[in-house]
């Protein structure tokens, strides 16, 4: 619909009054025109402030987009007050890098009252009153000027309170235009629903205007969609995990679909499109409305997963889903250019940015008709027209949001199981696959993931990896689906222990890998060293006498109010038999001495494997697992022995107490690839080598563009090697010798150290051959 052609929107919704107060230190002293008549201004004070919520914001909202008159809200009347929430006000200082709220900081009273610049957020949310959904009176009238055209859209806010306690036998706008609407009219209908979900009046209106409405879609958090509600239908709420890869996002959808029970199958059926939100990080388009036809389009963040925005953010922004309901709403209604079956890919876009920058923003204080105090929402359209601009001149690594559309493939249709316990089976999502297949040009070649490494090393993983799914902590990129996930869950683990200062006992974890995969690396990317210092303890090179002095060391940071990020190299070396002496201090946070018992304190204890490259390898000889048969031949009698020997040293060690401590673990996976199947070995490669190109040969990168001048040949042979002995150790003993040997802007085959010394540290058949080139 071109913009300047008039629209017309009803919204109907539940009512809402938003209530804040603004705590103000006392500002101390008198002034000159001050004295003690004025004592009052020398005690903390509080500004009350309070807004219309619930479908009024909404309105509000929408009307960012359109006009006045366009937007019309029907109006309920009912004895029974609004629900009222109420929240804490902060003032924010702004990060001067970023822009974005840093910290709160105290506000102060002023002269006038009311201070002034103001950049205000939730600081703490104190619930609701009034209003319950039992006391609500069941004479609940919506009126509603309807116009005579036919709206091109009804918007629906559904809270849970007045609309679907409202009944058909007292005046009801909302029904109304509902059941009014012809067959194939041309009203897109756009529900944004709050718990309990998909039941009563708004959803059974919603879900019956099918073959009326020209299209129906509904709007839901993913928290709300997570929890199970026993109501007026039991619903089982969809277990999608908190977004620990966006992959494992949408093998959850899927699953919860394919359930013959439950709130993800039941939005489905009932409407042509679900939007599913993950906070500001991301959104799930859900079309089809069986499990064969399912069609999921994620749009979403690359670089970070559900609630990270959250937890990086002082406070809170009340209206982030009003926000994504009025944008999307606008470009839904009245798209640029876009098919109809790109549309809806392209209205949350839209709207995930918008929500995302408002989000990042803060309220002000304004002065309503009344000349009443109340929050200011921040000017949305501004804050997309300053993103737009900063994101053409922004430098790589920027932290605006860039947001990324893909439609995975799903390879088979979900089957559906009446067993509430399990989990349907199907081949796992490959995010980082489908999107790499995406930025293959017609006429390439299929080896898109060696042409995205050498991309990588040559431009920049910034510039490279922004459209792909791929994991940042700190100065550790990764593409590979299973580090992003285990360093995820160890990183909630990590900051959900330093945020809660009562866990007296340490947090224990355990990281495996490879040799010179990047254990130590990794870890230390998760917390802020000037915070959280780091201990490093190697294991093999100690014995039982040395650890009390290691676990005095931890107590000497608790003396600093410092917990400390303790690092024990090669834990599982010299035969396990050090496990046992970390038993007590993982499970009581005490350790011995001589004969007496000391407290260590509070400490992160990461356990770095060095002989083996897995948990599961750690875990051999433990559990029920089935001895190998031993009447087969020599090969599966050797194989009885050895897990025979590991069972025994498993318990001699107390392997199993050490494990049943652990409280995290992940797998490293380094620069070699683990299986026939791992392609993304090539990525991996690619970003620590450009990593150790900025390092070590930070001479042969551009300062214009960022580019790495490196020959074509040598690049093929540092990202195809058939293996790298010793891991990220000998690609960085191969880094350092091209640059001892290197002089200029550039690097090349030339500046190679002779072969024996090349041998040392890659397969050297493999070398040779990839350096040749295609005519070698």
């Amino acid at each position: 619909m071109p913009e300047d052609q008039p629209t017309r929107i009803l919204v109907f919704g539940d009512r809402v009054r938003d209530e804040y107060i603004l705590p103000l230190a006392r500002r101390g002293g008198y002034g000159e025109n001050e004295g003690i008549n004025e004592d009052w201004k020398n005690h903390d004070q509080w500004i009350p402030m309070s807004r219309d919520g619930g479908v009024q914001m909404t309105a509000d909202m929408l009307r960012w987009f359109f006009a006045e008159d366009e937007v019309v809200v029907a109006k309920i009347r009912t004895e029974t007050p609004a629900l009222k929430s109420l929240a804490r006000l902060g003032d924010c200082k702004l990060c001067k890098d970023t822009g974005r709220p840093d910290s709160f900081r105290t506000a102060q009273v002023a002269s006038k009252n009311v201070p002034e610049n103001l950049k205000l957020r939730v600081e703490r949310f104190e619930g609701y009153y009034g209003n319950a959904r039992e006391t609500l009176r069941s004479e609940i009238l919506i009126e509603l000027d309807l116009p005579p055209e036919q709206p091109d859209a009804i918007v629906i806010n559904d809270a849970g309170t007045d609309l679907r306690q409202s009944a058909g036998d007292h005046p009801n706008a909302f029904l109304s235009a509902m059941n009014g609407l012809p067959e194939n009219s041309g009203t897109d209908v756009i529900l944004k629903m709050h718990l309990p979900l998909a039941e009563k009046l708004a959803w059974t209106a919603f879900r019956d205007a099918a073959g009326r409405a020209r299209t129906r879609v509904v709007i839901v958090g993913a928290s709300d969609l997570r929890l199970h509600y026993s109501g007026e239908t039991t619903q089982a709420g969809a277990p999608i995990a908190r977004c620990p890869s966006w992959d494992r996002v949408v093998e959850d959808l899927r699953a919860g679909v394919a359930a013959r029970h439950g709130l993800l199958k039941t939005l489905v059926e009932g409407s042509d499109a679900l939007i599913v939100l993950f906070d500001v990080e991301g959104a799930a388009i859900l079309e089809g409305t069986s499990p064969d036809a399912l069609k999921i389009t994620l749009v979403f963040d690359p670089m970070r997963a559900e609630g990270e925005m959250a937890h990086l953010l002082p406070g809170d922004m009340v209206g982030k889903m009003n926000c994504f309901l009025a944008s999307f709403t606008n470009t839904y209604l009245r798209p640029p250019d876009e098919k109809r079956e790109t549309l809806l890919a392209a209205a949350v876009t839209d709207a995930i940015i918008d929500a995302r920058l408002y989000a990042e923003s803060c309220f002000t204080v304004e002065t309503d008709s009344e000349g009443k105090l109340q929050p200011g929402y921040p000017a949305v359209r501004s804050l997309r027209q300053d993103y737009e601009a900063q994101l053409q001149g922004t430098p790589e690594g920027h932290a605006l949001p860039v947001y990324v559309q893909l439609s995975p493939k799903l390879s088979a249709p979900c089957d559906e199981t009446g067993n509430k316990t399990s989990r349907p089976q199907h081949p796992p999502v490959q995010l980082l696959a489908d999107a790499v297949e995406e930025t293959r040009a017609p006429g390439e070649s299929e080896k898109t993931f060696e042409q995205l490494a050498h991309k990588i090393v040559s431009e920049g993983i910034e510039k490279t990896l922004k459209n792909l799914p791929h994991g940042r902590f700190g100065d550790l990129w990764t593409v590979d689906r299973e580090e992003i996930e285990g360093l995820r869950a160890v990183n909630t683990l990590i900051q959900s222990y330093l945020d809660d200062q009562s866990d007296s006992k340490p947090l224990s974890i355990a990281v495996f890998g490879p040799p010179g995969a990047g254990k130590s690396f990794g870890v230390k990317q998760l917390v802020d060293k000037d915070k959280t210092p780091v201990l490093e303890f190697n294991l093999s090179q100690v014995g039982e006498e040395q650890l009390p002095g290691f676990f005095h060391m931890i107590r000497d940071c608790n003396l600093e109010n410092k917990t400390p990020l303790c690092f024990f190299d090669e834990f599982d070396s010299r035969n396990l038999s050090l496990l046992k002496n970390f038993l007590a201090p993982m499970q009581d946070g005490q350790f011995l001495e001589g004969q007496t018992l000391r407290p260590v304190g509070r400490g992160i204890f990461v356990f770095a494997g060095g002989t083996c490259d897995t948990l599961d390898e750690f875990e051999f000889g433990l559990g029920n697992q089935p001895f190998p048969q031993d009447t087969k031949g020599p090969e599966e009698k050797s194989g009885l022995e050895d897990f025979e020997a590991a069972r025994k040293l498993a318990k001699e060690t107390k392997k199993a107490d050490f494990i049943s401590r652990l409280r995290g673990s992940y797998d490293v996976k380094g620069p070699n690839p683990r299986n026939g199947h791992d392609r993304a070995y090539f990525l991996r490669r690619a970003i620590l080598l450009r990593r150790l190109l900025e390092r070590h040969l930070d001479g042969i990168i551009s300062q214009a563009d960022k580019r790495a001048s490196i020959e074509p040949e040598l690049l093929t042979a540092l990202i195809g090697v058939e293996e790298y002995r010793h891991g990220s150790r000998s690609m960085e003993l191969l880094v350092r010798a091209l640059a001892r040997g290197h002089a200029g802007a550039s690097v090349g085959r030339s500046d190679l150290p002779i072969d024996g010394q090349i041998g040392m540290l890659v397969g050297l058949e493999s070398w040779r051959k990839l350096l040749a080139g295609p005519a070698g």
